[in-house]
Formats: C-alpha cells, sequence, structure tokens
C-alpha cells in the first residue's frame, strides 16, 4: 500500500510542479504573445472604424466634387444668387451628414476670392490670412487630386480639428479650387473608445508625409512625430514595446495615415504577478489533495487485491469452489465476478473432461465391438464366393467379389480422403451388382473431365448417391434404366443423373435431413463438414431425367485441406 500511495502522490505532484514550473517560466511570453494578439486585433478593428468614417466623407467629397452647383459657385463669374446659396449649403450640409458637431465641410478657390464652409472658414485656408499654410500642403500633395492630412488646431467655433480631407477642384489652370472636410478630435475620439472599449490608453493619428501626430483620447497631445518618444515604422502595421508602453500600430486610408495605440506595460506585468500567485496558491492546494486522493485511492486499490490474492490461494491448494465476495460497484466488481466465474467453469471443465474420459472408453470399447461385425461378415463372403466359384455360379462370384470391394474400401482405408478417379471404380463395381440384378434393361454411363479424376475428395461422396438414383429412382422403372455420371473442372461439380420418376420437393428435403434413410444425408452434412455451407448437394429434373449434382470447392483448397 505504501509504494502504491507514494506512486499516487509522486504522480499527482509532479504534475502539478511541471505545469507550476513551466507556466510561471513561460508566462510573461504566454502573456506578452496574448497582449501582442489582443492588440493587433482590437487596432484592425479601430482601423476598420477610421477608414470606414474618412471613406464616407471622401466619397461626399467626390460626390459634391461633380456639382454643377458647386463648380459654378466657386467658378462662375457671376457669385450665386442667394437661392443658388440655400442650396449650395444644404448639398454642403449632406456632405457631413448633417452632424455639424463631427465634422465641418469648407470650399475655397485657390485665390481665396470665394469661400463658402458649413461654419467658418479657419484662417489656416484662407489664402489671404498670415496663418495660411495650405501651400505647404499643395506643395507635399502636389500630384494628388485628394489627400488626408493631421494638423491639430482649434477651428473658429471652438471644435479641436485632428484629420482635415482635401479634395482638388480644378478647371483650368487658372480655376482651382478645393472641397476641406475637417473631422473633429472629440467625435473621433468617441467613435473608437465604444470599439477601443478601453483596453489602449491613448490612441494617435499620424500622418506619414508631414510627420505630425495628434491625440484622439486627449486634448493638447499633439505636435511633430519626433515628440512622442518613440517611432513606428511609417508604412507599416506590427507590435512593439518602448519606455514601459506596449504600442500596436497600423496603417490606414491608403497608407499615408497610421494609427498607433499604446498601452501601459505596467498593466501587463502587474497580470503576471497576480497569475505566479495564483499558481503557487492552486500548486500547494493541490498538493494537499493529491496526498489525500493519492491515499485514498492507494487504500482502494489495495484492499479488493488482497480480497483476490486470498482467494487465489486458497484456488493454488485445490479449494476450486472458493468465491469471492462483491466488494463494490466498480471495475473491482466486474473482476470479482469475472474470477468467481472462472472458479466456476474450471470447476465444470474439470467435471466435464471427467465425464468425456468415461464416455471415451465406452466408445471405445463399442468401436472395437463395432469392427468385429464387418470384419464377420467379410470373412463370411469369402466363404460365399469361394462356394460359388466351386458351383460354377459365376452372378453371385462377380456380386459377392464387387460387395467386398466396397467393404474392403469402408473398413480397412484410414484415409479420409480419395481421388474422383478411385471412387468412380467403387461406383462401377456397384453398378456392376445392379446390372446382374436388373439384367439388360439396366445400363449406365460415365463421362468426367481428366484433370477432374485426380481431384481429392471424402470417400464414399458418390456411391451413396448413385445407390440412392438406383434404389428411389430406377427400381420401380419398367423398361430401360439408365445412370449418366458426368464432372466438370470448372466450376467443379459432378451431376449423377437417372431416367427414373423423380422425386418431389419434399421427399428430397426430408433425405436431406434425414428423415428418408441417412445416405443422402450423410454427404450432404460431410460435404458441409470439409468444405462449408457453400458445398452441398442439390436436386433438379430435367426434362425426363433427374439429376443431383455435388456442388465442390476449387481443386488448390480442396488438395490443401486433403
Amino acid at each position: 500500500m505504501i509504494q502504491i500511495f507514494l506512486s499516487l502522490l509522486l504522480t499527482g505532484l509532479i504534475q502539478v510542479l511541471l505545469l507550476g514550473t513551466f507556466t510561471i517560466l513561460f508566462s510573461t511570453r504566454m502573456i506578452e504573445d496574448t497582449y501582442n494578439n489582443q492588440s493587433s486585433g482590437r487596432m484592425k478593428l479601430l482601423v476598420n472604424n477610421i477608414n470606414t468614417i474618412v471613406t464616407g466623407y471622401r466619397e461626399a467629397a467626390l460626390h459634391l466634387s461633380r456639382s454643377d452647383l458647386i463648380l459654378n459657385a466657386l467658378f462662375a463669374p457671376e457669385e450665386p444668387n442667394k437661392e443658388e446659396l440655400s442650396l449650395l449649403y444644404q448639398n454642403l450640409y449632406k456632405g457631413i451628414s448633417g452632424r455639424i458637431e463631427d465634422a465641418s465641410v469648407h470650399l475655397v478657390t485657390e485665390k481665396g476670392d470665394r469661400i463658402y464652409s458649413t461654419h467658418v472658414l479657419p484662417a489656416i485656408y484662407n489664402p489671404n490670412s498670415s496663418e495660411h499654410s495650405l501651400n505647404t500642403y499643395l506643395k507635399l500633395k502636389k500630384n494628388r487630386s485628394d489627400f488626408p492630412i493631421v494638423e491639430n488646431f482649434v477651428s473658429p467655433r471652438g471644435d479641436r480639428v485632428a484629420l482635415s480631407l482635401f479634395h482638388l477642384l480644378e478647371l483650368d489652370t487658372n480655376k482651382r479650387g478645393y472641397i476641406i472636410t475637417d473631422l473633429n478630435t472629440e467625435a473621433l475620439g468617441e467613435t473608437l473608445e465604444i470599439t477601443n472599449a478601453g483596453f489602449f490608453s491613448d490612441i494617435y493619428l499620424i500622418d506619414n508625409i508631414n510627420y505630425k501626430f495628434t491625440s484622439l483620447f486627449r486634448e493638447g497631445v499633439y505636435g511633430n512625430f519626433s515628440d512622442l518618444g518613440w517611432q513606428v515604422p511609417l508604412g507599416e502595421t506590427g507590435v512593439f514595446t518602448s519606455n514601459g508602453n506596449l504600442i500596436a500600430y497600423t496603417t490606414l486610408y491608403s497608407e499615408e495615415l497610421t494609427l498607433a495605440g499604446t498601452l501601459r506595460y505596467g498593466t501587463v506585468a502587474r497580470n503576471l504577478l497576480l497569475l505566479t500567485r495564483i499558481i503557487l496558491v492552486i500548486s500547494v492546494v493541490g498538493l494537499i489533495l493529491s496526498t489525500i486522493l493519492a491515499f485514498a485511492l492507494a487504500k482502494k486499490i489495495t484492499n479488493p487485491v488482497r480480497l483476490l490474492v486470498g482467494a487465489m490461494k486458497k484456488m493454488e491448494k485445490g479449494n476450486l469452489s472458493v468465491q469471492v465476495e462483491d466488494y463494490q460497484e466498480d471495475e473491482f466488481e466486474i473482476l470479482f465476478h469475472g474470477f468467481n466465474r472462472m472458479a466456476s467453469r474450471i470447476q465444470s471443465l474439470i467435471d466435464a473432461r471427467v465425464e468425456r474420459e468415461k464416455a471415451l472408453r465406452t466408445a471405445e470399447l463399442h468401436a472395437l465391438q463395432s469392427q468385429i461385425n464387418p470384419h464377420f461378415l467379410y470373412n463370411t463372403l469369402n466363404t460365399v464366393k469361394a462356394i460359388s466359384k466351386l458351383h460354377g455360379v459365376n452372378d453371385i462370384t462377380t456380386i459377392v467379389t464387387q460387395l467386398g470391394k466396397l467393404l474392403r474400401d469402408s473398413i480397412d482405408s484410414k484415409e479420409e480422403f480419395t481421388t474422383v478417379k478411385e471412387s468412380l471404380k467403387l461406383v462401377e463395381g456397384y453398378l456392376q451388382i445392379q446390372k446382374i440384378r436388373y439384367g439388360a434393361n439396366f445400363n449406365w454411363e460415365i463421362k468426367v473431365d481428366k484433370e477432374l479424376e485426380e481431384i481429392v475428395i471424402p470417400r464414399l461422396i458418390i456411391q451413396p448417391v448413385v445407390e440412392n438414383s438406383v434404389i428411389h429412382g430406377l427400381e420401380k422403372l419398367t423398361g430401360n434404366k439408365t445412370i449418366q455420371i458426368t464432372g466438370q473442372f470448372n466450376p467443379l461439380l459432378l451431376i449423377v443423373r437417372d431416367n427414373g420418376s423423380g422425386l418431389s420437393e419434399e421427399t428430397w428435403n426430408n433425405a436431406l435431413k434425414g428423415q428418408k434413410g441417412i445416405g443422402l444425408f450423410n454427404v450432404n452434412q460431410r460435404l458441409k463438414l470439409y468444405y462449408g455451407e457453400e458445398t452441398s448437394l442439390t436436386y433438379t429434373r430435367e426434362k425426363e431425367c433427374s439429376a443431383v449434382t455435388i456442388h465442390l470447392k476449387h481443386r488448390e483448397k480442396i488438395l490443401n485441406e486433403a
């Protein structure tokens, strides 16, 4: 019991210690990988949100750029009238889906002579203002008809702008203008926080061209990209750590912008410490439970084993009637039942063996007794044969000679098998006896393939079938009586035909069951015994003939078994 207890205890303890050690050693990497994967996945969702928003405003700007009303308002010789201005502003408000708190749309010519806005045009977009910086954007994007920029500023209305989308309108070199869509920081931040759900502590929108950035979560955090203290490879996607922060970044809007999210790495460290403590507690609890469980299992296993060992020792001493009482309903109950059945079975087998030995001795005596009768008959036939020769009765001599061959074959031969050729010789002897009996009206024909003659078959298979045809088919027939035996090699078939009146289906079935004599029943059973169920006797009526077919297996299998 002590060995089993220690084995079970060590098994449980080793698993707990290995699992705890492995988890502590690799938990840092596991948590980092987990946070990296979660960061990348969350960043993809955030980028999809911003791309959806930016694409919506961009498509709205493209729609406005195709409007004749917009083009005429900017470039027509005459300024729009009051009604045209009303329609113009309606289209501008549609461009921001009517949400003036989220964004604003501005129309301005390159010279600044015509300006239209859903709010108030910021000074930096006015070519006539000292704060104008539009030319800088045009130099950066001179080959683009639309582009985004990050330029954190406060609009005249008081909204902080995080991202501006520019779309160029150009009729000719002298007529150029812009549709500018400003996206407010607060609206973008609120939209992203729904998806962020507090995962990233801050999210930055970065311009890959002019290296500007702005925080979408913290007001007043913006400036040049170098002011961040860390840098992301622009135009790429990935995750890295810097100054205690885990930073995930992904490009958006045709790789001109980058969205970066930061997560304080202290959160990861705290989670790692908590996980380590939990593992230690689990290890201690597991050790205690393993000790208790190992002791209980060792006791549960050894008690029934002791009972079984005691019963086996009694059986070794010759007490085969020993039985083990049921222990409980588990695998040992099955084992005890099996032991009890085995003991009972052994006792039954020993009793049966004793009975079989008694029966065998009796059968041997009967077999020796039965051998005396055929030998006596065989010796008597030799006496009759000698007397018939002495008196010149040739028919009796022939009958006795052929009958003696049949008896000698059945008595003296110890072989279970013979060839078809040898079997047919015995059949011819039997037919010669019947020829003497029936006279000139009785004839037979034997025609088998040469290959078939050497096939090995059980002894006395053909003769009983021929005898059945003579007795039940020809005996009551008047006129010519004919027996025909044919055989073919492929498939292996032996067919015995007679021109008698035939048998009914009921009579044939009764014969195979042994209810009408034992000849056909014996042949059919021996065929199935030697070769299996696929071999048998079948009966058919062919015009004026009855045919019994002996089905055999393929010759190779028969020869091998023989």
